[in-house]
């Protein structure tokens, strides 16, 4: 992995990953993409994919993360490790090529698609707002959430596999 480039930016929210996971009427939908120059990523399963950038995350931002989904965002974050969790996110859907995390809230329900390609692996994040201070707290959560997603999806890019 050392010798390919990675980017990481923005992508359009394909319509495979709205059908894949999407919420019914979401407020808000971003997509991440990490590619490398012409080189293959590392091959992982999505679900190794979530778990490196997640959880193999150095400690203090897996603590910020953390922090600001139960605290800021209050969302409801299950047990952490779990076969069934990707650091608190539960699995709700998961095949060959694409995993689908999801977390609720008061205020929302938060849907992260991951679809692992040879040379891409792409994060898309939907947000379907249940309250009306929802839309003021995401926009700033939005923030920090679009500097994190490809600060930590070319980190995992950039690591080799753990075994799990």
């Amino acid at each position: 992995m050392a010798a390919a480039t990675l980017h990481t930016g923005r992508v359009e929210v394909a319509d495979t990953a709205r059908g894949v996971g999407g919420l019914a009427a979401d407020d808000w939908a971003e997509a991440v993409a990490v590619t490398t120059g012409g080189s293959s990523l590392s091959p992982r399963s999505p679900e190794q994919w979530a778990r490196s950038v997640f959880e193999d995350a150095p400690g203090p931002v897996r603590w910020f993360l953390v922090t600001g989904w139960r605290s800021v965002l209050r969302l409801r974050l299950g047990p952490r490790p779990a076969p069934t969790h990707v650091l608190g996110w539960r699995i709700l859907t998961m095949a060959t090529d694409v995993i689908v995390l999801e977390l609720t809230s008061p205020l929302m329900t938060a849907r992260l698609v991951l679809r692992a390609e040879a040379a891409r692996v792409v994060m898309t994040t939907f947000v379907r707002y249940e309250h009306r201070a929802a839309p003021a707290i995401w926009s700033l959560a939005a923030l920090i959430h679009r500097r994190a997603v490809p600060y930590l999806l070319k980190r995992a890019a950039a690591q080799p596999p753990k075994p799990r």
